[in-house]
């Protein structure tokens, strides 16, 4: 059984290997021809949508087609600024998701003053999703 199991996760470390390197050429080759590896999808439901807010997710999948549609026409430029907008949009959502399930947790144990001390932040990171949203002419912005 043993022999068994070390000869298994010997094949399984060598094709993890073989993976990794096949990923390196197709990065470093991609790299030569200019092409920027953040603007390539990778993962359509990343960890850059686990940890935001609802209303951020929505904006991210919004932003992702609209990327999609800049590398179909082969403007990689735009395509990696809308990249950076969700990149900061995540780390926006995922901030503004934490003080909201503060700001409740504080609301639902009566301390009223410490969620209240919460809704300016809150409303200032709302205010700086909707500049990244207008920004694009998203349907987020115009929703409400």
């Amino acid at each position: 059984v043993a022999s068994v199991m070390s000869t298994a996760a010997s094949k399984a470390r060598g094709s993890i290997a073989s993976t990794f390197d096949a990923e390196a050429d197709i990065s470093s080759v991609l790299m030569e021809l200019g092409i920027p590896l953040d603007v390539l999808p990778v993962n359509q439901d990343g960890p850059l949508l686990v940890s935001v807010d609802a209303e951020t997710r929505q904006l991210i999948l919004e932003l992702r087609k609209k990327r999609e549609a800049l590398l179909q026409s082969q403007r990689f430029g735009e395509a990696q600024q809308v990249t950076a907008h969700m990149q900061h949009l995540g780390e926006l959502g995922a901030e503004l998701r934490q003080l909201q399930a503060e700001r409740s947790c504080s609301a639902d144990a009566g301390s009223l003053s410490d969620a209240e001390r919460l809704v300016e932040p809150i409303r200032k990171l709302e205010m700086r999703r909707r500049t990244i949203a207008a920004l694009y002419d998203a349907d987020f912005f115009f929703r409400d």
